[in-house]
C-alpha cells in the first residue's frame, strides 16, 4: 500500500512508524509536481494546505482513503470524493477530542489579548510607563458576560476555562442537549436563538462546525454586535466576511479576533485586505489557522485519525 503525506512539519514520529509497518510511505517534495505524487498513492494526509477539489482527486486515480486530522472539511469537495469512492478520515465526532486543547486555548488567549490590549503595547516602541498604562482602557474577564455559539468540544472546554476566570456564560447550538449531556456543564444557561445569546452577552464566541452553504452569523446578526467582542476560531465560511471587514473598518466592534477566514486555500480570497485591516487596527486581531497548531495537538490528532485509518483497513 502506497502512503503519502503532503505536509511533514513535525508530523509524529509515532505514526510514522505505524504508516511503515503498513506500507511504503513517502513525504511530497515541493520539487515535484503533485500530480505525480499523487498518482499512485492508495492512502494521503492532508492538514490544511491543499483544497482537495475535482482537480486533485483525479490526479490521484488509486486513492482510497484521504485522511485530514481536522474537524473542518472544507478543504475537501467531500460530494466528489463520494462520487470516486475515496473515503474521508477525519476527527470529526471522535471523543478522543477532548484531549486536544489547542483550539480552546488559542481562543482564550485571543479574548485576553482584546480586552488587555496587547496588540498596542506590544507594537509600541516608544513606550513610557508614566503616560501609557492608561493609553487604552483593559477589563477582566470576571463578571463579564459571554456567549459561546456551537457548544462541541471547543466551546464545552472554553466554557471551562472562561468559569475558572469567572465569567458568566451562555451557549447556543442547534442540537438539543441531554440533562444528562449537560451534568458538567450546569454553570452554563442554554439559549434557544443566536439573537437572544448575543443581546445579552458582551462577548461572542463563534466555535461551531461549518456545514456547506451554511452562514452562522449573517449581516443582521453581524450588526447586533455593535460595541461587543467577537472571536471566530471555527471556519471563515461561517461569518458574512464580507460584512464583517466593513463593519471592523467602521469601528463598529469593541474588538474582534478571528483565527480563519474564508476561501483560506485560494487564491482568491480577502486576505490581503484581512492583513490591511490587521496591520491598522489595534482592536483587530488575525491570528493564520494556528488555533489547533501546538506539537502536541497535532501529534495528538494524527494519531486520532491514524488510529481510525488501520482500524479501516485491518
Amino acid at each position: 500500500m502506497k502512503i503519502g503525506i503532503l505536509e511533514k512539519e513535525y508530523f509524529s514520529s509515532k505514526v510514522i512508524s505505524q504508516l511503515n509497518e503498513i506500507g511504503e510511505l513517502r513525504f511530497y517534495d515541493e520539487n515535484i509536481k503533485l500530480s505525480k505524487f499523487l498518482s499512485d498513492k492508495q492512502i494521503i494526509f492532508t492538514r490544511l494546505k491543499y483544497y482537495f477539489n475535482k482537480k486533485l482527486l483525479d490526479y490521484s486515480k488509486n486513492l482510497k482513503f484521504l485522511v485530514s486530522p481536522t474537524t473542518g472539511l472544507n478543504h475537501i469537495d467531500l460530494d466528489y470524493c463520494k462520487k470516486v469512492g475515496v473515503e474521508v478520515i477525519s476527527l470529526q465526532g471522535s471523543e478522543d477530542l477532548f484531549k486536544v486543547n489547542a483550539t480552546p486555548e488559542h481562543t482564550l488567549g485571543l479574548l485576553l489579548s482584546l480586552l488587555r490590549n496587547y496588540k498596542y503595547f506590544f507594537s509600541k516602541s516608544d513606550y513610557n510607563i508614566k503616560t501609557d498604562r492608561l493609553t487604552l482602557p483593559s477589563f477582566e474577564i470576571k463578571n463579564k458576560k459571554i456567549g459561546i455559539i456551537g457548544f462541541g468540544r471547543v466551546g464545552k472546554l472554553l466554557s471551562k476555562y472562561l468559569t475558572s476566570f469567572g465569567a458568566k456564560i451562555s451557549f447556543y447550538d442547534i442540537k438539543t442537549f441531554s440533562s444528562n449531556e449537560l451534568k458538567e456543564y450546569t454553570y452554563c444557561k442554554a439559549e434557544s436563538k443566536i439573537d437572544e445569546l448575543i443581546n445579552k452577552n458582551e462577548i461572542i464566541f463563534l466555535t461551531a462546525s461549518h456545514k456547506k452553504n451554511v452562514t452562522i452569523i449573517n449581516k443582521d446578526l453581524l450588526y447586533k454586535m455593535k460595541d461587543k467582542y467577537f472571536i471566530n476560531t471555527s471556519r471563515g465560511e461561517n461569518v458574512d466576511e464580507v460584512h464583517l471587514i466593513s463593519l471592523i473598518k467602521e469601528n463598529y466592534f469593541k474588538g474582534v479576533a478571528i483565527d480563519v477566514i474564508q476561501n483560506e486555500q485560494s487564491s482568491k480570497n480577502n486576505l490581503n485586505k484581512i492583513i490591511e485591516l490587521n496591520s491598522s487596527n489595534y482592536n483587530f486581531i488575525y491570528t493564520p489557522h494556528i488555533s489547533g497548531a501546538t506539537i502536541q495537538s497535532i501529534n495528538r490528532t494524527e494519531s486520532i485519525v491514524t488510529k481510525l485509518l488501520l482500524n479501516k483497513i485491518s
